[in-house]
């Protein structure tokens, strides 16, 4: 479904910083005809074309164009702004968020990509963070699923039947690197420290992610997309209710 007409993504005046907004979440197609990334490419800063050229593989660099291009056609709708006019500032995680040009603005977004697709999510005035994993079969899932997981979560998991491992290794791991994405620091001790267990389901629910100032509550939820095949969750540092996920047509 195209974004036009979508009232969270509309563009309108910047919230005051103590409004926050709901969380809103497009999904995007990265292999585009080369017509469309010709077109696309006019619209990403020098540094950006630097960084694509850079790339060895030729789909890689395709959809990193494809990507940054259609983020920037996503943030200028949002915030009625040019989106070739839109500068980016990184966090020493390299995190990127907008330049503060536009009078204290506190659009958040978050992006991630995987297999020919990304998503994105967009939020005023609360951190956000988002994943996106192709669930693929691997010979070494339940070697990953325990570094991954925490005492009672391996325990959850290896009581499932075989069959039904991979897709919740990969529900796991989406939510947790969500987690780590809307912190922005991402888990230096590791994400077999963050436990979700008991297994929260499909619904929004509540986390306390120690810190060194004490537990800061994080709220996450799985996304539902409308491509199948794929996990993929957002997190915020405020809570919020269900998200419908939206596909950006270029």
């Amino acid at each position: 479904m195209p974004l036009d007409g979508l009232e969270p993504l509309s563009p309108r005046p910047a919230p005051p910083a103590a409004e926050i907004g709901p969380p809103a979440a497009c999904i995007i197609r990265l292999d585009l005809p080369p017509a469309a990334l010709a077109r696309l490419s006019g619209l990403l800063s020098p540094d950006e074309l630097a960084r694509a050229d850079r790339l060895r593989r030729p789909t890689d660099r395709a959809r990193f164009v494809a990507g940054r291009a259609q983020l920037r056609q996503l943030l200028g709708k949002r915030t009625g702004t040019d989106p070739a006019a839109l500068r980016f500032e990184y966090s020493p995680a390299g995190k990127p968020s907008l330049a503060p040009a536009r009078g204290g603005d506190p659009l958040q977004f978050n992006a991630s990509g995987s297999d020919g697709f990304a998503l994105v999510a967009l939020r005023c005035g609360a951190a956000v963070g988002v994943d996106l994993e192709a669930i693929r079969a691997r010979p070494d899932g339940d070697a990953l699923a325990t570094g991954l997981l925490s005492g009672d979560e391996r325990a959850e998991f290896f009581r499932l039947p075989e069959t039904e491992r991979t897709g919740r290794f990969f529900e796991y791991w989406v939510r947790k690197e969500a987690v780590a994405k809307a912190i922005g620091t991402g888990l230096g001790e590791g994400f077999d420290h963050l436990s979700l267990h008991p297994w929260p389901g499909s619904g929004v629910f509540r986390l306390d992610v120690a810190g060194r100032k004490g537990p800061s509550p994080l709220w996450v939820a799985p996304l539902a997309l409308p491509v199948p095949g794929f996990a993929a969750a957002l997190a915020s540092s405020s809570p919020f209710g269900t998200i419908d996920v939206h596909e950006w047509v270029v």
